[in-house]
């Protein structure tokens, strides 16, 4: 959600090495691999779904929804309201 500030600030992240399409990918990679890890050890079917969920978000926002345009400040707000 803040390339463009790390962008400016001169900050190598991974999101500003491989771009905002590949990094949601990755993101969605690991939220995948969370869930499975979440499944095995603690058998928690809540959090697992969540974070299934998540992944699922990450792999369809990438190519269908927001692509690679920038999240809206308003939009960013009610992300971080739907994790907590």
């Amino acid at each position: 959600m803040d390339i463009e500030p790390d962008r400016l600030s001169g900050r190598k992240t991974t999101a500003t090495v491989i771009g905002r399409v590949p990094a949601k990918f990755l993101i969605a990679a690991f939220l995948a691999v969370e869930a499975l890890l979440v499944r095995y050890y603690f058998r928690d079917w809540i959090v697992m779904g969540s974070l299934a969920v998540g992944a699922v978000w990450f792999v369809l926002d990438a190519p269908l929804v927001w692509k690679d345009r920038k999240y809206l400040p308003k939009q960013m707000r009610l992300f971080l309201w739907g994790r907590t």
